[in-house]
C-alpha cells in the first residue's frame, strides 16, 4: 500500500510504534474539518455543523479505527471527506486529487471510489466527475490485482500471509469454489458466527437512523 511508505519513513527515524498511532489519530482528527465544512454547507448553521463534527469524532467506526491498531482505511476517511467537500464546491481538480490520495491508502477505499464513480455517472450534474474517478479507480484496482496475483505466484501462495488461515479452502480458485459448493453450511457458519454478527451490528445499526433525517444525521454515513 503506497501510503505505508509514509508511515515507514516516520518509523525509520523515531523507531516508536506509538508514534504511528499518534500520526493516525491526527489524520483522523483532521477529518473533522472537511466534515464541518460539509455540514455547514448544507445546514447553514455553525453550531449544528460543529456539533456534527464532534459527533463524527466520537462515532463508533471512527473511534474504533483509532483505538484498535494502525488501520490504513482509517487514513483514507479524511481524504474522502475532503474529496466530498470539493465535489460539493464543484472543484474537479481538487476532488480528483483527494480521490487519488484516498486510493493510496488501501484497496478497500478504491472499491468505494469505484462505486462512487458509478453513482455520480448516473447523476445529471456530476457525470463527468463520475466517469473520471470510475476510470481512475478501475485502473488502480486492476493494477493492484495484477500485482497481487504476480506476487502470490512468485511466493508460491494462493492466499496472502494475512489469510493463511484460509488455506483450508484450497490452493487454487477452483479448489475454493469446490469447497464452497461442497460445504455451504460451513461458509455460512463462519460468516454469521456470533462474533461477526456483533461486528455487523456495531457498524450497521447507526445507519438505520439516517432514514429519519439524512442531513442532520450526516455523521452516520
Amino acid at each position: 500500500v503506497p501510503i505505508s511508505f509514509l508511515a515507514a519513513f516516520i518509523y525509520k527515524f523515531f523507531l516508536n510504534p506509538e508514534l504511528l498511532f499518534i500520526f493516525q489519530s491526527l489524520i483522523i482528527g483532521i477529518g473533522a474539518i472537511p466534515f464541518y465544512l460539509l455540514a455547514k454547507e448544507h445546514l447553514r448553521n455553525h453550531f449544528l455543523a460543529f456539533a456534527l463534527a464532534v459527533s463524527f469524532l466520537v462515532h463508533p467506526v471512527v473511534t474504533t479505527g483509532a483505538m484498535l491498531g494502525y488501520m490504513l482505511p482509517a487514513l483514507g476517511l479524511p481524504l474522502l471527506l475532503t474529496a466530498f467537500y470539493y465535489l460539493e464546491k464543484d472543484n474537479r481538480n481538487k476532488f480528483v486529487l483527494f480521490i487519488i490520495l484516498a486510493n493510496l491508502t488501501k484497496i478497500d477505499v478504491v472499491i468505494m471510489t469505484l462505486i462512487l464513480g458509478i453513482i455520480l455517472f448516473f447523476s445529471k450534474k456530476k457525470r463527468n466527475y463520475g466517469l473520471i474517478i470510475f476510470m481512475i479507480s478501475l485502473v488502480w484496482l486492476i493494477a493492484a490485482m495484477i500485482f497481487c496475483i504476480v506476487y502470490l505466484h512468485l511466493a508460491n501462495r494462493f492466499f496472502p500471509a494475512a489469510l493463511l488461515h484460509m488455506d483450508k479452502y484450497g490452493q487454487k480458485i477452483t479448489d475454493a469454489l469446490v469447497y464452497l459448493f461442497n460445504n455451504p453450511l460451513s461458509i455460512i457458519r463462519n460468516t454469521f458466527n456470533p462474533g461477526n454478527m456483533l461486528v455487523y451490528a456495531y457498524f450497521l445499526i447507526p445507519n438505520i437512523f439516517s432514514f429519519l433525517s439524512p442531513v442532520y444525521l450526516l455523521h452516520v454515513i
